[in-house]
């Protein structure tokens, strides 16, 4: 694996290109934009969750229904206890 960073990208460029090349010669690519996440591409409410999901899939518990709504609301919740009390 050899990795090549472009210098000739101006700092407002928050795209990325990969290029693969293959020992038999063949060659993939794909360039990125906007990364998913980024405020220009934001994630649904769907894709955060099942990125928690995933994050939290070897944990010895898996998060309640319920906790994933909560997170997802974290910005109107007046106590950040309540974010575990239906974990309890």
């Amino acid at each position: 694996v050899t990795v090549h960073i472009g210098t000739a990208l101006p700092e407002t460029d928050i795209g990325a290109t990969v290029h693969i090349e293959m020992h038999d010669g063949r060659v993939h690519e794909t360039h990125v934009a906007t990364p998913l996440g980024h405020p220009l591409n934001p994630m649904s409410e769907a894709d955060c969750a099942a990125k928690f999901r995933n994050c939290v899939r070897y944990a010895p518990h898996q998060p309640s229904q319920q906790l994933v709504s909560r997170i997802l609301a974290l910005d109107v919740l007046e106590d950040v206890a309540q974010l575990f009390a239906c974990e309890e």
